[in-house]
């Protein structure tokens, strides 16, 4: 009967044991899978928040690119902006030095004009005459400057060409070729429509030729005979050049 009892304790307590292990087990078993489920979830955390931060990353990097580009965009407009004012500039510069040109050849042209004009009165149709024709600038002047020219040209031309063609004559005889050639030459340049303009381009030419400048003789002595076709120098100036 006392062997029954303690079999039953016996059992009894390895019952309360087991299922004190079993407990304990279940327990722990439990515990882990909590904390499993808790590291699960962790790790989905974290693995969402690097998904997360990889799609900002790449939302970042994207807006980070087009604004780049707008950038980009904007300071080629810059650049293009800059060359046009620098090409505006430079522009607006030639016009200002042209005008500036311009402007002090006009000046020059007027100032030249009155000094002629003066000459002119003088009565140094001459000088009035050389400085119409080498000094003045016809195109910059305008209106009555203009009208004035022409009126000092047609009323000194052929005087000062005729009265030159005789200093320079006079200069060739005695000699002077050098100051005959100035004088020849201005005369012809003021007018070359005279009963000696031929004349002046024979004396130019033995003027030439006497200095040893028998380039420039040759050539004066062709235009008398293109120009001036019957003029009485016409056999002489052939057999200079045929010389």
């Amino acid at each position: 009967m006392e062997n029954n009892n303690n079999s039953k304790k016996n059992i009894w307590i390895y019952a309360v044991v087991l299922f004190t292990s079993a407990f304990i087990v279940l327990l722990l078993t439990a515990l882990s899978q909590i904390k499993f489920n808790r590291n699960i979830d962790k790790y989905k955390n974290e693995i969402n928040d690097e998904k997360n931060a990889k799609i900002n990353f790449q939302m970042n990097l994207n807006s980070a690119l087009k604004e780049n580009e707008a950038l980009r965009e904007e300071n080629e407009n810059i650049k293009t902006e800059l060359a046009q004012l620098k090409d505006e500039y430079e522009n607006t510069v030639s016009n200002l030095n042209e005008l500036q040109d311009k402007y002090e050849k006009t000046i020059t042209a007027y100032e030249k004009l009155l000094e002629a004009e003066s000459e002119f009165n003088a009565g140094n149709f001459t000088e009035s005459a050389a400085i119409l024709l080498k000094e003045i600038n016809y195109e910059y002047l305008q209106g009555v400057a203009s009208n004035k020219y022409v009126y000092l040209k047609e009323k000194t031309f052929a005087s000062a060409a005729e009265t030159l063609y005789f200093s320079g004559y006079k200069e060739y005889k005695n000699e002077a070729y050098e100051k005959a050639i100035e004088k020849f030459e201005l005369s012809f340049n003021l007018a070359n429509d005279q009963y000696y303009s031929d004349d002046a381009l024979y004396f130019l030419a033995y003027s030439y030729y006497h200095l040893g400048n028998k380039d420039v003789a040759k050539e004066y002595w062709t235009k008398l005979l293109n120009d001036y076709p019957e003029s009485t120098y016409k056999k002489e100036a052939e057999r200079m050049l045929n010389k």
